[in-house]
């Protein structure tokens, strides 16, 4: 299958790996929460804006709400969907045991929340049957075309897909034009100095869409958000592209 989107993300030496990508991730759970990563933060409160655009649809394909977070990372989407989980259930997932460390706090007084460590694919393979809702806020470290064919075999019919990422525009911006570095990776710097890096697929909003389509899901609603207060200086503005989806043809 030809596409811009695999076009765009060729292999590069550049690239880190799945590994190092997962051990950076690691590494930064004890600090991933905190004020320095002012540019992760942007894009949550982005995640978060673009969530609720998008609410009213999620809701009215929750009336088996069994919902599944790929990633959750800190907990900032996490935190927004428990209060929803009046029935149903919620799986919360990220493969990095510090994140998951960080997130049980958050977590301990919810009945009807479980906690899973696992990469995104096994997530889906292990509980995205059950889910009617599945949500990934900021997605780019493992959001491809496999990825999405793994969803689409494993969802139903009804269930409901969304999805956020940094948009290409602002990678372009922010990576290839400030930071010199590979479109497809991102970096990190830890409070001693220490630099690490992980793999970041961005995509535009059509861009997004796209993906969902040629991938076997309907795009129901898709947007972008954009950060109207932004750091200044040299700093693009943070902005995210989401999209809420279903499966076109399940189970295939």
């Amino acid at each position: 299958m030809s596409s811009t989107y695999t076009q765009r993300h060729p292999p590069h030496t550049g690239t880190p790996s799945r590994e190092e990508s997962l051990a950076t991730y690691e590494r930064l759970a004890p600090e991933y929460a905190g004020p320095a990563h002012a540019t992760t933060r942007a894009l949550e409160r982005l995640s978060i804006e673009a969530y609720r655009h998008a609410q009213p649809l999620a809701r009215a394909a929750r009336d088996r709400p069994d919902v599944l977070e790929l990633g959750a990372g800190a907990g900032a989407l996490t935190a927004l969907l428990l209060p929803e989980q009046a029935r149903g259930r919620l799986l919360v997932t990220d493969p990095a045991p510090g994140m998951l460390a960080r997130l049980r706090p958050l977590l301990v007084e919810h009945e009807r929340v479980d906690l899973r460590q696992a990469t995104a694919d096994v997530a889906l393979q292990e509980g995205g049957g059950d889910a009617d809702v599945v949500i990934a806020g900021l997605a780019d470290p493992f959001l491809t075309p496999e990825l999405l064919r793994t969803a689409l075999a494993r969802l139903h019919q009804d269930s409901v897909l969304f999805v956020t990422v940094p948009s290409r525009s602002w990678a372009l911006a922010e990576r290839e034009g400030r930071l010199h570095i590979p479109l497809e990776s991102t970096r990190f710097r830890l409070l001693d100095g220490t630099e690490l890096r992980a793999t970041s697929w961005t995509y535009d909003e059509d861009e997004l869409e796209k993906l969902c389509a040629d991938c076997g899901f309907l795009p129901i609603e898709a947007g972008t958000c954009t950060d109207d207060s932004p750091a200044g200086g040299e700093e693009p503005a943070a902005e995210v592209a989401w999209v809420l989806a279903k499966p076109r043809v399940a189970g295939v």
